[in-house]
């Protein structure tokens, strides 16, 4: 395992919002710039490009009121990182399953499905094209974005027209409250409207990790490699990782008083699970925009 010598804290606005700051145009011109043949691999074979840093307030405060160490922080997304690129190369997710979000699991299991049935292999090496001192591994968080009132099970989640959507970029916070919450004729329906002020109550949060390391992965049919990379290639890998973070203790004294942004900023994250990885499955969304009838 590499060891990490270099950290950087970086925050960027770029990816992690697109859902709710792209319009259809933007999207469909992002999605035909970046296509490229993968061959069925979460990865990119060009390398993600470099992100334009930029604070997020909320996390940034979340990380510092709950004295969680940055450094650390990144060395357990590197060690999550490389164990499934690992475990990518063995064709097999049962050491990871733990750490991968369920629609990622079952898109992986998918794809490594695919490429059994196609006769083809994965290998994973180091370049030694990488440019990095000693051969340092850089791992940058490059966005980071909290959630309230949604699941992070997408399942449970209703289609984005049932939400009315407070968002603030330069806070990084995205506050989904069902609309039934100000409808009176919702509230015939008490058991419902309680679920829904429990669900109203959740807090997540999704950061947005760059990785730049030595290793390439490769898709090889028989002894011949298929995967080229071009002599540009950036090392650079971008995926997602979210966590449910869990509520602080109640409020109790009453001659003080706190704003709803520093409340939320008391949430611990807990357990850590990745939900994308370069993007396949478009940052996979906690809503999505309830389908047409042709769909």
């Amino acid at each position: 395992m590499f060891s990490i010598g270099k950290i950087y804290r970086r925050f960027s606005i770029n990816s992690l919002s697109l859902l709710l700051e792209e319009t259809p145009f933007q999207k469909l011109k992002r999605l035909k710039a970046t296509q490229e043949d993968t061959f069925g691999l979460p990865w990119s074979f060009k390398g993600a490009e470099e992100a334009e840093p930029d604070l997020r307030y909320l996390a940034d405060r979340l990380f510092i009121w709950n004295k969680i160490p940055v450094p650390k922080l990144i060395q357990e997304f590197y060690d999550m990182y490389e164990a499934v690129l690992k475990s990518l190369e063995k064709q097999t997710l049962e050491p990871v399953e733990d750490i991968l979000e369920e629609r990622i699991k079952s898109e992986l299991l998918m794809r490594i499905g695919q490429m059994k049935q196609q006769g083809r292999s994965i290998l994973l090496e180091e370049s030694e094209h990488y440019t990095e001192e000693d051969k340092t591994p850089v791992v940058n968080i490059i966005d980071a974005l909290m959630y309230r009132g949604l699941y992070l099970k997408r399942e449970l989640n209703e289609p984005l027209e049932s939400y009315h959507v407070f968002y603030d970029k330069e806070v990084g916070v995205a506050c989904f409250t069902h609309l039934d919450l100000s409808d009176p004729r919702a509230y015939v329906n008490q058991d419902r409207i309680q679920n829904l002020h429990a669900r109203n109550r959740l807090t997540s949060l999704q950061l947005l990790v760059s990785f730049k390391t030595p290793y390439l992965l490769h898709v090889k049919e028989s002894d011949q490699i298929l995967s080229k990379y071009p002599e540009n290639y950036t090392f650079l890998q971008n995926w997602v990782f979210e966590t449910q973070c869990e509520p602080p203790p109640k409020f109790t004294n009453e001659s003080k008083a706190e704003t709803y942004m520093e409340w939320m900023a008391k949430f611990k994250p807990g357990a850590w699970k990745i939900s994308d990885m370069n993007g396949i499955l478009l940052n996979n969304p906690l809503v999505k925009n309830k389908p047409t009838e042709s769909s």
